[in-house]
């Protein structure tokens, strides 16, 4: 758990908080999408996908 907290917190300086919090938004309206990434992806490739995505 603390690895994946520590990823996070690594991509919200990377990216910047605007874009973690974005992320955070979609991730709720599209958790089923979600669910099924968790499958086969890494937390950091969710995050990156999601980004592509939002265009940030």
């Amino acid at each position: 758990m603390w690895a994946v907290i520590r990823r996070i917190l690594d991509l919200a300086w990377k990216y910047g908080v605007a874009a973690v919090n974005a992320v955070v938004a979609w991730v709720q309206r599209n958790w089923a999408t979600v669910e099924r990434w968790l499958r086969t992806l890494t937390i950091e490739q969710i995050i990156e996908r999601i980004l592509n995505i939002l265009g940030l």
